[in-house]
């Protein structure tokens, strides 16, 4: 029992050294009425938890807590008559980067268009996504392209869908990161 308690008593300082606090400051203009934020963060398996909300108070919000690593994070509105958060993807949605220190999000009319500053780790996601942005509308048409082949399969077999394919391998093979 004394081990366990000696143990315990060593690590203690360790656990809660790891755990690292962030600060989440944002401003937007024109200032939202009565519009409230949802902070959801990424957990295991892929499922996403909401971790916190707040209101915003003549266009500001802010969040602060404690991770021990970086964590995707999304930032959902919720604007005055809408009657829930708005779900996965549509409307006022941002996805970034949660890490120690101080993380700024702005925008001019909307969380959806927001950048975020004051992050190694958003920094280097805005350059990756500039970098392969030329890749999107192929990533789309082959996603399409999928689905629709795994809904219907034949399909797959019809002159037209494999020309397609060809024409989106093409045009992706053409494309250079710069």
């Amino acid at each position: 029992m004394k081990k366990l308690l000696f143990i315990s008593f060593v690590l203690l300082p360790l656990m809660v050294a790891a755990q690292e606090n962030f600060i989440i400051q944002g401003e937007l203009s024109p200032k939202k009425a009565r519009a409230k934020v949802y902070l959801f963060l990424k957990r295991e398996h892929g499922i996403w938890k909401n971790a916190d909300s707040t209101e915003i108070t003549d266009g500001r919000f802010s969040f602060k807590g404690s991770l021990t690593d970086p964590e995707l994070a999304q930032l959902r509105m919720r604007h005055p008559g809408d009657e829930k958060i708005q779900p996965l993807g549509l409307k006022d949605m941002l996805e970034f980067y949660v890490e120690k220190g101080t993380i700024r999000i702005a925008s001019a009319d909307s969380i959806n268009n927001a950048t975020v500053t004051g992050s190694d780790v958003n920094r280097d996601k805005q350059q990756l996504t500039e970098a392969t942005k030329v890749f999107k509308p192929f990533s789309k048409r082959i996603s399409e392209l999928f689905y629709m082949a795994k809904i219907k399969p034949e399909v797959a077999n019809e002159q037209w869908f494999k020309s397609e394919a060809v024409t989106v391998m093409r045009g992706i093979k053409g494309r250079e990161i710069t």
